[in-house]
């Protein structure tokens, strides 16, 4: 039985999972991370949900995984679009399709080497996975390029030297009362490019605890206080927000969480990268730098091509 191991358990790497699961072959997810989805992730704080990485699903995406029923009750508007935005918060879509798959979270992969024709990965606390056929990095480029380096050098350098990927901060705050458009009206600025209002996602509308956001910080500014404490984030962030809006609105709990590879500067243009023989492939959302929606579109692209290898016909 052929073995394939994914290191990443993000939309790519479980929509790779889940194009696999029919097949005879053995595909079994490891994440360093506690929960799957990546950066499709969630967190409650006070009885209030917040999507602080991912703000929703493209229906595009969201199609392959979930009913019609279910994607037609659970929409959200989005840059004029609407998206799929699980009731309870978007971090359920990556535990649904995990569901039913074999996947080890809190699996840090410490390195990768050969084998012979296999390939070997020794993981945190001394454990150790042998006797792998296949393996596909769905890590960002600089993760996946250290991991890849003894065993396939040139495909490191490759990624290394084509693909940069971005930080970005983000403020998770609460007001306490239920907003009004009429008195807070945010808009871009030096430190922030958007703020989501999570109080009006499926399930979130009725709710009684008042209003509640996500600032997403700009790249620039991320990059210049990458490694300032979240609580410094907060406040300046906070602090910006109220000079902007020349009011000092109240907040009633805040936190922040930086996403170190939060966006995708320079993408390698191609759905994947893959050795001579085809036992290694890399491959993630900044492959095409579109974030879900590039994640899944590369994750089917290497589907298809070892459902080919392997004499099945495509998923779609």
């Amino acid at each position: 039985m052929q073995s394939i191991a994914i290191i990443g358990s993000g939309i790519c790497g479980l929509t790779i999972a889940n194009g696999l699961k029919d097949t005879k072959a053995e595909v079994t997810v490891f994440d360093k991370g506690r929960r799957p989805g990546g950066r499709a992730a969630s967190r409650t704080i006070e009885g209030c949900v917040f999507d602080h990485g991912a703000p929703a699903i493209p229906n595009k995406v969201a199609k392959h995984f979930v009913t019609d029923t279910r994607l037609s009750s659970e929409q959200w508007l989005l840059d004029k679009s609407s998206t799929h935005c699980p009731i309870g918060g978007v971090a359920n879509f990556g535990r649904d399709i995990a569901d039913g798959l074999k996947v080890q979270q809190s699996a840090t992969i410490l390195g990768c080497q050969r084998n012979g024709e296999d390939f070997f990965l020794s993981l945190s606390e001394g454990r150790s996975v042998s006797s792998i056929d296949t393996l596909i990095l769905t890590a960002p480029p600089l993760q996946s390029a250290a991991l890849v380096q003894e065993i396939e050098p040139t495909l490191g350098e490759e990624l290394r030297e084509t693909c940069r990927m971005s930080p970005a901060w983000v403020v998770l705050f609460k007001i306490a009362d239920q907003f009004s458009t009429e008195n807070y009206a945010f808009a871009p600025s030096e430190i922030i490019t958007n703020v989501r209002h999570e109080h009006t996602k499926p399930g979130r509308k009725s709710s009684s605890l008042g209003s509640w956001f996500v600032a997403e910080c700009s790249s620039e500014w991320s990059v210049e206080n990458l490694e300032r404490s979240p609580e410094w984030v907060s406040m300046a962030v906070l602090e910006g927000l109220r000079a902007d809006l020349g009011e000092n609105f109240p907040v009633a709990s805040s936190f922040a969480h930086r996403w170190r590879y939060a966006s995708t500067q320079d993408p390698i243009g191609s759905n994947y990268l893959h050795n001579d023989n085809r036992s290694l492939w890399i491959t993630g959302d900044w492959c095409l730098g579109n974030g879900i929606q590039s994640a899944h579109t590369s994750g089917l692209s290497v589907v298809n091509e070892l459902l080919t290898d392997m004499g099945h016909g495509s998923f779609s």
